[in-house]
């Protein structure tokens, strides 16, 4: 992720939630999907899986996510 290559991170971050249940790892898939892929409906996905946000800050990203899905569905 630091070096800057999404796909890449993205698989790794994949690969790291398949194999062990990490909420901080379902984070950082949720930010990479909404800002670095711009797929929010992914970014929801994993968000809904429970992160290590906290209640409030969880909310607001799902807010957030849901209303750039109801301004573009297909994304």
């Amino acid at each position: 992720k630091s070096r800057g290559d999404c796909p890449s991170a993205v698989r790794d971050f994949e690969r790291l939630c398949h194999e062990a249940d990490d909420p901080r790892g379902r984070l950082e898939l949720a930010k990479l999907y909404e800002h670095g892929l711009r797929q929010p409906a992914r970014a929801l996905h994993w968000l809904g899986l429970g992160t290590a946000e906290d209640q409030r800050a969880q909310a607001r990203r799902r807010e957030r996510l849901e209303r750039k899905l109801r301004r573009d569905p297909s994304a």
